[in-house]
Parts: C-alpha cells; structure tokens; sequence
C-alpha cells in the first residue's frame, strides 16, 4: 500500500497544468516540483 501511495502521487501532481506542460528553465523544475508538492500536501490535508 506504501507502494502505491508513492506511485500515485506524481500522478496526481500532474494535474496541475504547471507540471504538465512544463516550459521553463530545467534548473527551476525541482523549486516547481517543491511547491506543488506542497500545494497538493494542503489539499489533502483538507
């Protein structure tokens, strides 16, 4: 269940639209990366 949980968590990440067409500097996508990470932890902590 680890696993999984792991696996679908960049999958749900990717719907937000900044990660899913992502055009900008390679060196910033980890910063991009980081703050929907962020975003989605307070998304389902409701």
């Amino acid at each position: 269940t680890i696993r999984a949980q792991v696996e679908h968590a960049p999958a749900r990440m990717k719907c937000f639209k900044i990660l899913r067409d992502y055009r900008r500097a390679a060196h910033t996508l980890t910063d991009t990366a980081s703050g929907i990470a962020h975003l989605h932890n307070i998304i389902l902590a409701g």
